[in-house]
């Protein structure tokens, strides 16, 4: 017998998933190992032991019993190849080999996606190879299980920030945790003498060539309406109707008509059940199941019964008594030693009167006076409760700041009240521009990988990255490509009326001493938006307040260098006045946030707007200006 799930145990998959595991999480000890003796490298245990009397080694020599991860400490070993003594010639070969394809991928995940990464380890181990050299039917499922896998990564995008290495890892953790999350369902089984069993919701659109329907009576299947008949006036939980992409058309304010809506789903339901088989199709039911109440034959199961072709091979006419192992046995439980009237007995006379477990102790009050002392001193030494932390501060970002100026209500769905958000295409495409120019300026590849926020990505730019020409490609040929940066990528928390504002500069340059040109580089076209101006004017303040270094500039320029259609740059010079004007702008926006102002602002951001649906006032200007 087989269930659905398991792709990650599938083995192609597995390796695919240490891979991913290794790059983001260099500290697996486990998917490091896995890699080593597997298929590609086929090291043994014993190949392996050098590079374990070298991590022992390191640390005598230190002095010092750091507890460093196994992974950390192996990966050090074999970066340091040269030094292991006692590998054979053929290992060192095979870790050289390692260390080369590591390195490669591990610099390349920085500036890619993920579905993009998945595909280079598959090409670059040699994966594909290994897979059509295999047998037709296991060749077919290994195809179609890392195909599922790779779809999983194209499609994953987190509710909050953007892709990351990081993130994706941890959501394929809870996923396998869960252990039966229809994402992680494998593509295909390839044994032919597998059983699946799944839910009629899981098997729409497969087809098996028999299925087994069980439990097919009144009430089960189809289903009576359990809680509420998801009726939102009663249950906040429920959907208002209004906002149901299927309720335009029907009153959904009455009983008879929540009623017909659920039957009308349960049949729907019942359809794809039934016509799940190619050729054979069981239904089986019973009298009598867990709940002690006999139960009737279900209107699906009449309907089958009835129809041309069917063969009943066995009906009862009669439900007869209840099975023996259905009936309700004495709730008092089995004889208990300390306590002859049973414990239910004994916890009602404690709730009575708490000293009588004492005096009804079978020894005497010396043992349960000795009990309760030793779980007093366990509880005393239990540590105190953390204080709780004081989250009354307001806390956003310099993205935030920029939507909530477009837009207050989109600002409320997006760090407030969080909406989940589509999948953006452009946003991602954003990150890896952002990524290679911050790759280009410093001249290494950083180790930590892009987490959530890395990056301040206003509004518009999340919806229009990358229409029009290369933005990498602009930016090669731009004089920031050519001018070395005095800071990359440098983050910061700058404090405005005691609100927390982070954010991260892409760039600043020192064109000349003491001048500095803060840089903010764009992956799509200019932007009309006036709320734009709120990102320069975040980064001048904090550029103004915040130490970036010793020295101070005594100019300061800020500008948009607008990649996606050619370079266009939007530069403005700072003087005391604009300073000003920008500090309180910002204390303005902060002041709104603090008094939980939401109403809407109607722009041309409302065409790519998430929310769109939830916002009359968005659609109403949207079809006002066509």
């Amino acid at each position: 017998m087989a269930a659905l799930g398991g792709l990650l145990q599938v083995p192609e998959v597995a390796d695919l998933h240490a891979w991913l595991r290794l790059i983001g999480r260099p500290d697996d000890a486990p998917s490091l190992v896995r890699i080593l003796l597997g298929a590609r490298f086929r090291l043994g245990i014993a190949d392996l032991a050098p590079l374990g009397d070298w991590v022992r080694g390191q640390k005598r020599d230190r002095r010092t019993d750091d507890g460093a991860a196994p992974g950390w400490a192996m990966l050090e070993a074999i970066d340091q190849l040269e030094q292991i003594e006692g590998l054979s010639e053929e290992a060192r070969h095979r870790l050289a080999d390692f260390r080369s394809l590591y390195r490669r991928l591990l610099s390349e995940g920085q500036a890619v996606t993920l579905v993009e990464l998945c595909r280079r380890i598959l090409e670059d181990t040699g994966s594909w190879a290994e897979v059509e050299a295999l047998g037709g039917a296991a060749r077919l499922t290994a195809r179609l299980n890392l195909y599922r896998f790779l779809d999983l990564a194209e499609q994953w995008s987190p509710l909050e920030g953007r892709p990351s290495l990081s993130a994706f890892l941890d959501y394929l953790d809870l996923l396998d945790e869960d252990g039966a999350s229809e994402e992680l369902d494998t593509a295909r089984l390839s044994n032919e003498d597998a059983v699946s069993i799944l839910t009629v919701h899981r098997a729409k659109g497969l087809e098996w060539d028999t299925v087994f329907l069980p439990a097919v009576v009144s009430g089960t299947f189809p289903s009576i309406a359990h809680g509420g008949l998801e009726n939102p006036s009663r249950y906040p939980k429920v959907l208002p109707f209004e906002l149901r992409l299927d309720g335009e058309a029907e009153d959904f304010g009455s009983k008879m008509a929540l009623e017909a809506r659920h039957r009308s789903q349960e049949w729907r339901t019942a359809y794809v059940a039934v016509t799940r088989a190619k050729h054979r199709l069981y239904l089986t039911g019973a009298f009598w199941y867990s709940t002690g109440q006999a139960k009737r034959r279900s209107p699906l199961y009449e309907k089958a019964r009835n129809a041309p072709g069917v063969s009943i091979r066995r009906e009862e006419a009669e439900q007869g008594s209840p099975p023996a192992f259905l009936r309700v046995e004495d709730p008092t439980g089995a004889p208990d030693p300390h306590f002859p009237g049973g414990w239910h007995e004994a916890l009602r006379a404690t709730m009575d009167d708490p000293d009588w477990p004492k005096q009804a102790g079978r020894d005497g009050s010396r043992a349960f006076e000795h009990q309760r002392r030793q779980l007093e001193l366990v509880l005393e030494g239990l540590p105190s409760p953390p204080e709780t932390p004081d989250d009354s501060t307001l806390a956003t970002s310099v993205t935030g700041l920029v939507t909530y100026s477009t837009c207050p209500r989109k600002y409320f769905w997006t760090s407030v009240d969080r909406l989940p958000r589509r999948p953006s295409a452009a946003a991602r495409r954003g990150v890896e521009v952002h990524r290679r120019i911050e790759l280009h300026n410093l001249g290494v590849v950083p180790l930590e990988g892009v987490e959530p926020d890395t990056y301040d990505l206003s509004p518009d730019e999340e919806s229009a990255a990358g229409r029009g020409k290369d933005p990498f490609a602009t930016y090669r040929t731009s004089r920031f490509a050519a001018t070395p940066a005095r800071f990359v990528e440098v983050p910061f928390d700058l404090w405005i009326d005691e609100a927390r504002v982070r954010g991260r500069i892409d760039a600043i340059y020192e064109p000349h001493p003491a001048v500095w040109e803060v840089v903010d580089f764009k992956s799509g076209r200019p932007s009309s938006e006036p709320a734009a101006r709120v990102q320069l004017e975040a980064y001048a303040v904090a550029v103004d307040e915040v130490r970036f270094g010793p020295i101070r500039p005594d100019r300061l320029r800020v500008t948009f260098a607008y990649l996606g259609d050619g370079l266009t740059e939007i530069s403005e010079e700072v003087d005391t006045v604009w300073m000003a004007a920008a500090r309180n702008h910002l204390a303005d926006l902060i002041g709104s946030i603090r008094r939980e102002v939401w109403d809407p602002s109607p722009s041309r951001a409302c065409t790519s707007c998430d929310f769109l649906h939830f916002c009359p006032a968005g659609r109403e200007w949207i079809s006002a200006t066509g």
